[in-house]
């Protein structure tokens, strides 16, 4: 153990004293021994506070009109000569509210969170957050968060048959669905795909708001693409190529 460090165990509880002459980095081993004689070492390791960090998002999405409200929470910590947020430790968290645009609420929870609340009136803007430790105030932190509008950037097909067999007297009902996604990869519920098969042929119908696809039995065999674009912004799309073949 090192020097200005005491260590007290206490039935099943350790208790372990740091005077602040240690330096960090510091470690020691503890040897935990059960009543069946099973034991366990671990490591503990002396940190200092080194600095303070903001720890959310670097963006925050506008919901879309029809969307509920979305809410992003962050909170200031103080960070351990180790790179990690010493629980110890507190920092305090501040909005400067000058930035906060309309359609925007901020709700302080505690001393070192806060939760702002994005309604669909918002537009962009960016927030500024600061973050200053109670013990060491020189250690700060600031984090400028862009607010800015929802928009969809991927679509992916989910589910639907990759291969069909082409009946010889019924037609045949492939549903497919697709998601859509912001550039934060959330799904958007309210989005819609159109459908598409390319190419043209004989005996496929594609319902373009449904995603069903019939196949009739005078459809041919060979390689279609089904596409799934969003309705919204259709130069984002997915694709997924279907072989016909006889029985």
């Amino acid at each position: 153990v090192p020097e200005g460090v005491s260590v007290e165990a206490m039935d099943d509880e350790l208790s372990v004293t740091v005077s602040s002459a240690v330096k960090s980095g510091c470690q020691f081993d503890v040897k935990v021994t059960a009543e069946n004689g099973q034991s366990k070492t671990f490591e503990i390791l002396i940190v200092d506070e080194t600095g303070v960090a903001i720890e959310g998002f670097d963006d925050l999405l506008v919901p879309s009109v029809g969307e509920s409200s979305a809410q992003y929470s962050y909170c200031a910590v103080v960070v351990g000569s180790d790179g990690k947020p010493m629980t110890t430790r507190n920092a305090v968290i501040e909005v400067e509210q000058s930035s906060v645009p309309s359609g925007v609420t901020v709700e302080k929870r505690g001393g070192s969170e806060v939760v702002f609340i994005v309604t669909p009136s918002a537009g962009n803007a960016s927030i500024i957050v600061n973050a200053t430790s109670e013990m060491n105030p020189e250690y700060k932190a600031k984090k400028v968060i862009k607010l800015s509008e929802r928009y969809v950037a991927k679509v992916e097909i989910t589910s639907g048959a990759e291969s069909i067999v082409i009946s010889d007297s019924e037609d045949e009902k492939i549903q497919y669905t697709a998601q859509v996604y912001d550039q934060m990869e959330t799904d958007m519920k309210l989005e819609h795909c159109k459908w598409i098969v390319s190419p043209t042929v004989s005996g496929v119908v594609m319902d373009e708001n449904s995603g069903v696809m019939t196949v009739t039995p005078q459809a041919v065999d060979g390689t279609i693409t089904v596409r799934a674009s969003s309705k919204s912004d259709e130069t984002v799309y997915a694709e997924m190529e279907v072989v016909l073949s006889y029985t």
